[in-house]
Formats: C-alpha cells, structure tokens, sequence
C-alpha cells in the first residue's frame, strides 16, 4: 500500500502541476485576451471545473494500480501465471491446461 500512494502521489503531483499551469495560463491570465477566439463562449461554472477535478483523480486512482502491479512483480523476474506449478500460490489453471 505504501508503494501506491507514492506512485498515486508522483503520477498526481505531475498531472495537477501540468494541468494546473496550462488552467492558470488559458483561464486566469489570459481569459480577456483569448475571450473573442473560444469557440465556446460561455466559461464553465465551478461545479464543471469541480467535476472534472474528481474525474481526473478518479482516472488517477485506477491508472495508479498498473505501476504497482509490475513494481511488485519485478521482484520475482517472471509473470505469476508463468511460474513453475510447483511455486505458483495464486492458483492460474488456466494458462497451465494450454501447455503441452
């Protein structure tokens, strides 16, 4: 768990100062400037940009899984499904029955 919230922490640390520095440039200094060259008009109210907010986290929170699982699985060098059946704990009987 301390693994995924340091890659959760890094991936988001990223995002947000990415996104966040592109939101300040576009929408705060130079909104009267780019106002006339929007193609939509009317800026989104705070529960859009709120909502959006909680999606990006959200996409944060289930692409954050991925890093962990082959952090986790560089340990042993191999993929768990593909361990000798004598090691293999978590039980991939499929991937075995297709083996000659």
């Amino acid at each position: 768990m301390d693994k995924y919230i340091k890659i959760f922490v890094l991936i988001s640390s990223r995002y947000f100062i990415l996104a966040g520095a592109f939101f300040y440039v576009f929408y705060i200094l130079l909104k009267k400037k780019k106002e006339g060259k929007k193609i939509q008009r009317n800026f989104p109210e705070n529960l859009h940009y709120k909502r959006e907010v909680f999606y990006s986290i959200l996409t944060i929170l289930i692409f954050s899984i991925v890093p962990v699982v082959f952090i986790q699985n560089e340990k042993s060098h191999q993929q768990p499904c593909y361990t000798p059946k004598s090691h293999r704990k978590d039980g991939c009987i499929l991937s075995q029955s297709f083996r000659s």
